[in-house]
């Protein structure tokens, strides 16, 4: 993704109620970046993700084509 367009993306949603936006170029999971970062409101994003987890305990993992994003609502 083009950085300007993150920087934009970043900057519109910390307007929200966010209290911390994270992009992370390639992360293994977003779930494991909310649960081991601050609590509150966060949101995670990611160009890509290496391991992901599905429903069920499935493995989960994007080809770098698709927008990883967890929410965590405390």
């Amino acid at each position: 993704m083009d950085p300007r367009r993150i920087t934009e993306l970043t900057t519109r949603l910390a307007d929200t109620r966010w209290q911390g936006v994270h992009f992370h170029r390639e992360i293994g999971s977003t779930q494991d970046a909310a649960l081991d970062g601050p609590t509150g409101c966060q949101l995670h994003w990611a160009d890509r993700q290496t391991k992901g987890r599905g429903r069920q305990g499935r493995r989960w993992v994007d080809g770098g084509q698709d927008l990883a994003v967890t929410f965590r609502l405390d």
